[in-house]
């Protein structure tokens, strides 16, 4: 960083005296002694979080898309939001739910309708995401559900998108791509 560059944003930080948050991190800074500003990075608290996510679910209804949702981390963040969005009585959600376990997404689907009754919950199956034939069939079928649910504005949108699945393939339209040197 340039020198007029860190002493603009030293005043800037001195004049405002206030903290610059981004995502889910927070930067603090704290004076040493006159002339010297020390920075960190913090985590926000989770109570801080939660608050948050429950003002955002009373906002809209929201529309949400699981690419890799029938495990892991993609599991569980569907089953988080369709219990945050029931708890603070959100205005509704949509989750597509994209993977290749049929069976577990039936069975998340039914615990996400106890859980939240009002919500609306779909499988859409992809066997192979690195194919952009499979891609284009995914994005076509949420494209056309979203049209048929009649959204917001008549557009169709996405609030969430969590990529999570596990399989990561080195191919590209069925071809093995070279790999470190590796050709298969």
């Amino acid at each position: 960083m340039s020198l007029q560059l860190h002493r603009l944003a030293t005043t800037e930080l001195r004049t405002q005296k206030t903290s610059i948050s981004s995502y889910n991190l927070h930067l603090y800074s704290r004076w040493v002694d006159s002339s010297s500003l020390v920075s960190y990075f913090a985590m926000v608290h989770l109570d801080i979080v939660r608050s948050s996510n429950a003002k955002l679910v009373q906002k809209q209804p929201l529309v949400a898309v699981f690419v890799g949702g029938t495990s892991g981390i993609g599991e569980y963040s569907l089953r988080a939001l369709a219990s945050t969005v029931a708890k603070s009585h959100g205005k509704g959600l949509r989750a597509y739910i994209v993977g290749r376990n049929k069976t577990a997404a039936e069975t998340i689907i039914s615990d996400c309708m106890n859980v939240y009754p009002d919500g609306q919950f779909r499988f859409i199956a992809a066997t192979d995401l690195s194919l952009l034939k499979d891609v284009d069939r995914v994005c076509t079928e949420i494209l056309e559900a979203e049209e048929k649910a009649g959204t917001l504005a008549d557009q169709a949108r996405i609030d969430f998108l969590v990529l999570s699945q596990g399989y990561l393939s080195l191919s590209f339209e069925g071809m093995l791509l070279p790999f470190c040197g590796f050709t298969g």
